[in-house]
């Protein structure tokens, strides 16, 4: 037996109750030790499980498989010490995303239902922690906050699955370094596991404060880049207002001028000129429009109408629009409307026109030869809308496969030489691809390079049920014969689907060499395109066509269109511009045969069809720009008494306070005093407290007027003025108008009348006096053309040689001309149809209605030329 001495024993008997007691106490903390690891890894498991379900909410509403996949690959990676594998499951225990291969064992058995909360498994070797992954509103109930009914979701979008490794090698030898270290020293054993417990604590507190960092980091990024984008939008918003007023404002005085020289007597030229001029500006309207459209799509402010109009119409419209500039280019336009299309359906017009004018103008811009075809097909139809397909095929030289991809970009093109050679903004395939998603539709093209392309759209438009289409009396075409004329096989088979919907019997020719030589009723003529300006050709050809039928229709393009209403002088029943449409065609086809004027079906309000006399008022226009306030000026004369006109603020406010006013027009942007200031100014002084101040102002877009009349101002126009909305602004506060109601032509038929006087000077040149010589000799001319019609009816059923009926023809065709120079168009018109038959050899007997029709037009223009030559003589 070993002896020890009295100090070792001491030693012994000091240290073996230390010793047993931290044998003990290591025993005690070793296990105890055991089993807090393994709840912190079961707690850091379940931390991470946790987070990964909030996080992971987001992603599975919306399907976004990328972002799940890189979350907890990057959680996998960062625990991989504890994490065997994790893994993401639908509703249905389908596997969303995992971040290993081993995933089987994550899985929920069959039939088992997702856990609604944090559910551990213990394994073998192993703990699977599974978590629901719940919806948002889901998580806001739990909070205690009440949702509405329509509102509740299917709370559970899924589960999440972690499988912790309890077998880890690291651990086992934690475990055997603690058995030895009591051998060694309490204390190292002690220090041991407070080292490895700070070591553990301490990096998940490091990663906590990471990933807590990072969020706020990211949280303070997109405070900032929401606060960029919103004063991005801001400055966006008050550049466009600004180039909008300063582009409109020049637009303003061409659009108001052209409209009021329209009124003015012009020849058919200087008309045709204003018109092109208007119709320019207009254009450049639509650019400006344009952007501000782009502006709104792209902020999502764009709101479509939904208000009744006729496809057909509103299809037809944009074909006449482009149809100059198609002509001008050689090219063919062609409409094809299928028959089962309905034509009243509920929409917005202005936006689907917009969408087919941006593809037709494209077509024909980079079309140089051949035709272009614009076709709408009804896709399906139900029992309150329509889903409707709309192509545009053209022969031009196509999009090459490279510059295809990014056509429906903002502010491309197929390549800078196009840009420069046609110009545009870039915008229009932008606009067209987001106002057909708009209308819930689709857009795509087909093209080849040198072949053309096809552009093609599908929208769905409501049906107008409360008007059904009316079938037209057809009937009255049955049993009659057309002859068609068309040397282009394109354009003849589109025309030929249209009288296909008619009773008529229809014989085609290219030519009128191909044509069999007999009688029809009706001719439609088909003018070639590119035409010839030549005036003697269309005479040929008319004069060959009234050969073989009564009623000529001729189909013109549209720079020969000038020359309908000399057309119809020789002859034509009607004109009308290429493409032929089915709602142009057929009322000319069913027009009864008629000798009264064709007047217009609307006259346009005018100042003085709203006002019967000017009013009392003293009105003051403030614009620092001079065309407009002259414009300005111009509109307010015939509307009332007494017009003030200022440059700037300050000369209005100077006038303002020495002057009594009735109502003020005043430009909004302005230098030095905007119109705004200007107006506060004015309805402080004493006088002008309650005076009505109207803001003429070229904003446009929705809200952007209202802080105008917060600010005082009464009312507002928008650039270009438009003379009727000035009208009834006005009248707005005049006390008179309250008390009478405007005297306004609503669709009337104006009666046809004998002697046009303003017809007579434009055919004068606007000389009176030679006006007025020119109506003498016509009244010296008609005692012996009534003698002769009377001697012609006293005749009865009896023949004339062929010397007296040179005669009659000769004297017909004399009146015919003095009756065109004189503003006589009752006249004009019928001797027009008398020497028409008398060409086609028709029996003078047989024109017994058109001679007594010619003896009563004789007496009325006789009537009414002696009452206005003696008023003039007066």
């Amino acid at each position: 037996m070993t002896q020890y001495s009295f100090r070792a024993q001491m030693m012994i008997l000091m240290l073996s109750p230390t010793v047993l007691l931290g044998l003990l106490l290591s025993a005690f903390f070793m296990l105890h030790r055991y089993h807090e690891l393994e709840k912190q890894v079961i707690h850091a498991g379940s931390y991470i499980i946790q987070s990964l379900a909030v996080v992971s909410e987001y992603a599975m509403t919306y399907q976004n498989k990328e972002f799940v996949r890189r979350l907890i690959y990057r959680q996998h990676r960062q625990h991989s010490s504890i994490i065997k594998s994790i893994a993401i499951f639908n509703t249905d225990n389908t596997l969303f995303v995992t971040s290993n291969s081993d995933y089987y064992s994550l899985r929920l058995p069959k039939n088992t239902p997702i856990p609604t909360k944090l559910m551990p498994t213990h394994l073998k070797n192993s703990l699977i922690l599974r978590m629901p992954i719940t919806s948002e509103h889901h998580l806001v109930r739990l909070l205690g906050y009440h949702l509405p009914v329509n509102n509740r979701q299917e709370p559970v979008l899924g589960y999440i699955a972690i499988e912790l490794n309890l077998q880890a090698k690291r651990l086992q030898q934690r475990k055997e370094c603690l058995i030895l270290g009591v051998f060694l020293s309490f204390a190292f054993c002690m220090a041991t596991l407070f080292i490895y417990r700070l070591k553990i604590i301490g990096q998940a507190t490091l990663d906590l404060r990471k990933t807590l960092a990072k969020m706020e980091i990211q949280h303070i990024e997109l405070e900032m880049t929401k606060k960029k984008v919103q004063e991005d939008f801001h400055m966006k918003s008050e550049f466009l207002a600004n180039i909008s007023h300063e582009l409109r404002t020049p637009l303003n005085s061409v659009i108001g001028f052209a409209r009021q020289t329209l009124k003015t007597s012009l020849t058919p030229t200087q008309t045709d000129y204003i018109k092109t001029m208007k119709q320019s500006a207009h254009n450049l309207l639509s650019i400006i429009n344009d952007v501000l459209d782009f502006s709104k799509l792209n902020a999502k402010k764009l709101v479509l109408d939904h208000i009744p109009f006729q496809l057909r119409k509103n299809v037809d419209e944009v074909m006449i629009l482009l149809a100059h500039s198609a002509h001008e280019k050689g090219l063919e336009l062609i409409l094809k409307i299928h028959h089962d299309v309905p034509d009243w359906v509920m929409g917005d017009p202005m936006r689907f026109q917009q969408i087919i004018t941006n593809l037709l103008g494209n077509a024909i811009k980079f079309t140089e030869k051949g035709h272009i075809i614009v076709q709408v097909a009804l896709i399906s139809k139900k029992e309150t809308s329509i889903h409707l397909l709309v192509e545009i095929q053209d022969t031009g030289k196509g999009i090459a496969p490279e510059q295809q991809a990014e056509l429906f970009q903002a502010f491309i093109q197929a390549d800078a030489s196009i840009a420069r050679c046609h110009g545009g903004t870039g915008l229009g395939l932008a606009i067209t691809r987001k106002l057909v998603q708009a209308m819930k539709g689709e857009i795509n093209f087909d093209s080849q390079v040198n072949q053309g392309s096809t552009f093609r759209f599908n929208i769905k438009l409501d049906l107008n049920q409360q008007i059904t289409d009316l079938p037209l009396p057809m009937d009255i075409l049955a049993g009659k014969q057309l002859a068609y004329i068309e040397s282009s096989s394109v354009v003849a088979k589109a025309s030929l689907d249209i009288l296909n919907m008619t009773p008529l019997k229809v014989t085609y020719a290219p030519s009128f060499v191909g044509l069999p030589k007999q009688n029809y009723d009706f001719v439609l003529l088909g003018v070639p395109i590119p035409v010839r300006d030549n005036m003697a050709e269309h005479n040929d050809q008319l004069m060959t066509a009234m050969a073989l039928a009564d009623e000529i229709i001729l189909a013109l393009p549209s720079q020969s269109h000038v020359d309908s209403e000399q057309l119809k002088q020789l002859g034509a029943k009607g004109c009308l511009i290429k493409p032929i449409s089915a709602r142009r065609l057929f009322p000319l086809l069913l027009e009864k045969k008629t000798f009264k004027k064709n007047a217009p079906s609307e006259l346009l309000p005018t100042a003085s069809t709203y006002l019967s006399d000017r009013l009392a008022f003293r009105v003051m226009a403030v614009d620092d720009n001079p065309a407009n306030l002259k414009l300005i000026g111009t509109l307010l004369e015939p509307l009332v008494d007494k017009i003030i006109l200022c440059s700037n603020g300050e000369e209005a406010l100077s006038i303002a306070t020495q002057t009594q006013l009735d109502v003020i027009l005043i430009d909004i942007q302005m230098p030095k005093m905007d119109g705004i200031r200007t107006s506060e100014l004015i309805h402080q002084l004493p006088l002008h407290r309650n005076t009505p101040i109207i803001a003429v102002t070229a904003y446009t877009t929705q809200g952007q007027n209202e802080p105008l009349l917060a600010s005082g101002i009464t009312d507002y126009l928008t650039k270009p003025i438009n003379e009727n909305c000035l009208i009834q602004a006005i009248s707005r506060y005049s006390k008179k108008m309250a008390s009478q109601s405007p005297a306004i032509f609503v669709g009337g038929k104006i009666p046809p009348v004998s002697l046009d006087w303003d017809l007579a000077l434009k055919q004068a040149a606007y000389k009176k006096d030679l006006a007025c010589d020119l109506l003498k000799m016509l009244l010296e001319l008609l005692p012996d053309v009534k003698k002769q019609v009377q001697e012609i009816l006293d005749l009865g059923d009896k023949t004339i040689n062929a010397e007296e009926e040179a005669n009659i023809l000769s004297v017909i065709h004399q009146l015919h001309g003095s009756a065109a120079y004189s503003g006589l168009p009752q006249l004009q018109k019928i001797c027009g149809v008398l020497q028409k038959e008398l060409h086609k050899k028709t029996l003078i007997k047989d024109l017994q209605p058109e001679w007594f029709e010619l003896l009563d037009e004789i007496e009325n223009v006789t009537i009414a030329a002696e009452a206005h030559l003696s008023q003039f003589l007066s």
